[in-house]
């Protein structure tokens, strides 16, 4: 096993997950990482485009958003998120730091399914 590949297997959580998938091809989330954190306005943890399959899920499953990040942005028809475990959600920031924290975002045609687990809790 490449070294690259037992970094990847040892890490606990991702900073960033992109699906860009064409209609030809359809990207799915390797489920090797169970959690996702993103921090910093404007910060996108899953952002998914195209033809993709996106499953959240699993006992120790979690998506973190910090105060006006966004957790998933979704677009296309194509794409199909599967969320059944909970996503974190930190305060929108106020004063000078102003801005709106967001759990999911979709453009209105991607396709989200949310099943058992599925909630949006304030952290």
């Amino acid at each position: 096993m490449k070294k690259k590949e037992q970094f990847l297997q040892q890490e606990k959580f991702a900073n960033a997950v992109a699906l860009v998938g064409n209609t030809a091809s359809n990207l799915s989330f390797c489920k090797q990482r169970k959690k996702i954190k993103t921090e910093g306005k404007g910060n996108i943890g899953v952002y998914a485009d195209g033809k993709y399959t996106f499953e959240h899920s699993g006992t120790d499953a979690k998506i973190s958003v910090g105060t006006n990040a966004v957790g998933v942005y979704a677009k296309n028809a194509l794409g199909t998120l599967n969320i059944k475990a909970p996503i974190d959600i930190a305060a929108s920031g106020t004063d000078k730091d102003k801005g709106t924290t967001i759990g999911i975002y979709s453009d209105g045609n991607a396709n989200v399914k949310f099943g058992d687990n599925s909630k949006i809790n304030n952290r």
